[in-house]
């Protein structure tokens, strides 16, 4: 390793530190958004989980059928940002699919994408991709840069990377989106004594988030941050 990258890692500590002790503080937004390649008649071929502050706040499919956890108030449905939310999360999941279909992944693949936003000093905000599990690049708002996370996925990622719709769409939302729509949703709950999952209709809920919530994001965006660091010249 070079001097010079030796330096950025040294420099690079105290920020590492900071982003850690700053995603345990502070309101996050965070939604799960799964989309499959192929799916049977009348299956969905997406699903979202989305969390406030890693409590449950709605659930939706591509049937554009959203579902409020009833740990919140339901005016929250009745505003802008609930509606505007509903259509970034149709057109997000539309744009994946599309990407999906023209990768390079083989078979008939289903992909989890991970978005990530957390209100603080210093906004954060990261997209993960993975597919069976394993992370396969990212996309973070802190410098704007895709980072590969396996190597085999290289190829795939550099179409994603080229596709200037799907980074636009991401940078807008990330920046001027989530922020006023986690500022809105905040007036609204949630009333952690009334939750009741069972009023959701899939099977399919939020992994748990009671030991380390955030780990998964802290992690790849670490990686993101040192990748970036050592290609410095």
């Amino acid at each position: 390793m070079a001097v010079t990258q030796l330096i950025h890692c040294a420099l690079a500590l105290p920020l590492l530190g900071c982003l850690c002790a700053g995603l345990t503080d502070g309101h996050t937004l965070r939604f799960n958004l799964t989309v499959k390649s192929r799916t049977a008649p009348g299956q969905h071929w997406c699903e979202v989980q989305c969390s406030v502050d890693e409590v449950p706040f709605l659930q939706y499919d591509n049937d554009n059928q959203a579902k409020l956890w009833s740990s919140w108030e339901k005016k929250v449905t009745e505003t802008e940002a609930w509606k505007y939310f509903i259509n970034d999360l149709k057109e997000i999941g539309e744009i994946i699919r599309k990407e999906l279909l023209n990768s390079t992944a083989k078979g008939y693949p289903t992909l989890l994408t991970i978005m990530f936003y957390q209100r603080g000093k210093s906004d954060t905000t990261c997209w993960i991709f993975s597919i069976s599990g394993q992370y396969l690049f990212s996309f973070c708002l802190v410098n704007m840069t895709w980072t590969v996370l396996n190597p085999e996925a290289k190829g795939m990622m550099e179409i994603w990377e080229k596709d200037k719709e799907l980074e636009k769409k991401l940078r807008i939302t990330s920046e001027g989106d989530f922020p006023k729509y986690l500022n809105e949703f905040l007036k609204y709950g949630p009333r952690l004594e009334t939750q009741d999952p069972t009023q959701l209709s899939s099977t399919t809920q939020l992994p748990s988030t009671t030991q380390r919530p955030h780990m998964d994001i802290i992690i790849v965006i670490m990686i993101t941050i040192i990748t970036i660091i050592l290609g410095m010249p």
